[in-house]
């Protein structure tokens, strides 16, 4: 244990000295290797292979290239205009029109980023123009780009599958729930701050414009209905479901709605190839850490030493929601949550939680760390759309981190907002 907590503080000091976290994560595993277990240093380069060529992660790259698709055809501006014509006449109605577009473009991209940046590049000049604040504004979209990690499809779900050994599917059906209440706490905070600061209220739209929007982003809606749906109907994998979303992008893109270019592409494709290596890097290097920290029981040993404190679930869980949030305001999601879950599995059998449980919680206080400072990639995407910093950007989140942190709360310690729909669904027993 003394050398993994050499490790823990190796690796924090790289991260703040700012070495790059796939060689901070690759020294670390090096460090590991050489002195906790003897194992050869081949054995880092063979657990990258094996982990890199998982046939679910194949998800990742797919789903991140549907969602830049669709950022690039058009459909984010389409379902901001749907939104407006439903919930912008409430009172701070433009805040109200970004998170329920997050919403439903978060049932597209399964990306934080794709999804901050989609909404909030037509919104945030929307709103400020109307007299919002711009910390205000970018604080919104910070926080309704993390619905992205929870409303399926989710890439931060499928890395936890991959390494829980969990249905992917199973757990897009789980965070359903979780992810609509998110939508809602965040809506009714936006409320409360529109009546408090006067914010204006929108044109109220008529029937025929209502139905004029929704006809024109059918198309678009299309993409959650066919991904979920193949999904929950068993007709194909989730894998599959992404490679699907990207020939569903290309068809909206090209040939509905007409505003993606074959120019477009090679800049697409650079950004997805990009966004998607990095990601996968880091995958696969701590996937070589996690082996080695398999290989020594340090998961098992881990749980011991926090049950031998109190075997109480109430407190057990206050620690790791509490060791999640700080962990997520200085690592990235993705590699906090695989550095993370290898060690909270134990939990599952000691504490009698359920894994698609697990899943939500890891998910749901990493989610609040994509933004927060000062790693969170939704806050610097919001602060670099409204031209402010992120120190300004997290002055305004501070009632949307409440919000977030009640359903949290909920999340954790009523499992039956995670289960209760797979359970209908017959997913699970």
């Amino acid at each position: 244990m003394i050398i993994l907590l050499i490790t823990v503080i190796l690796f924090f000091g790289f991260i703040i000295t700012g070495v790059p976290l796939f060689f901070a994560t690759g020294l670390v595993s090096v460090f590991y290797f050489i002195f906790a277990g003897g194992f050869p240093l081949e054995i880092i380069l063979q657990r990258i292979e094996v982990t890199s060529e998982s046939f679910p992660l194949l998800a990742v790259p797919f789903f991140v290239l549907a969602g830049y698709l669709m950022m690039a055809g058009g459909a984010g501006r389409r379902i901001v205009k749907l939104s407006n014509s439903f919930v912008g006449r409430l009172p701070g109605g433009l805040a109200f029109v970004s998170i329920v577009a997050a919403m439903i473009f978060a049932g597209m991209s399964g990306s934080l980023i794709a999804d901050a940046a989609a909404v909030g590049s037509i919104m945030i000049p929307g709103m400020v123009k109307r007299g919002y604040h711009k910390n205000y504004a970018s604080a919104v979209i910070a926080s309704a780009g993390s619905i992205g990690v929870i409303i399926p499809p989710s890439i931060p779900f499928i890395l936890f599958g991959f390494i829980a050994g969990v249905s992917v599917g199973n757990l897009f059906i789980a965070g359903v729930i979780p992810g609509i209440l998110v939508g809602i706490s965040l809506m009714i905070t936006a409320g409360i701050l529109a009546h408090v600061r006067g914010y204006p209220v929108e044109r109220r739209a008529n029937l025929r414009e209502i139905i004029r929007t929704l006809i024109e982003c059918l198309p678009s809606l299309g993409m959650p209905l066919i991904i979920l749906g193949g999904i929950f109907g068993g007709i194909f994998t989730a894998t599959e479901a992404a490679a699907v979303a990207v020939v569903y992008g290309l068809i909206l893109g090209f040939l509905i709605h007409r505003e993606l270019k074959i120019s477009n592409m090679p800049s697409i494709l650079i950004e997805s190839v990009i966004t998607s290596a990095t990601i996968l890097i880091v995958i696969g290097v701590v996937g070589a850490l996690t082996w080695g920290l398999a290989a020594n029981e340090i998961p098992q040993k881990l749980v011991m030493t926090i049950l031998s404190f109190t075997k109480n679930r109430f407190l057990v869980l206050l620690l790791v929601n509490v060791v999640l949030l700080i962990l997520g305001c200085v690592m990235g999601l993705a590699p906090a949550l695989l550095m993370t879950t290898p060690l909270l599995l134990p939990l599952i059998p000691a504490l009698g939680i359920h894994p698609l449980h697990l899943g939500l919680i890891i998910v749901t206080n990493l989610a609040i760390g994509s933004f927060t400072p000062p790693v969170g990639g939704a806050l610097y995407v919001a602060s670099g759309l409204a031209g402010v910093s992120i120190w300004e950007t997290a002055k305004g989140l501070i009632p949307f981190y409440i919000a977030n942190i009640i359903i949290l709360i909920l999340v954790t310690y009523f499992p039956i907002i995670t289960l209760w729909l797979p359970k209908i669904i017959g997913v699970i027993p």
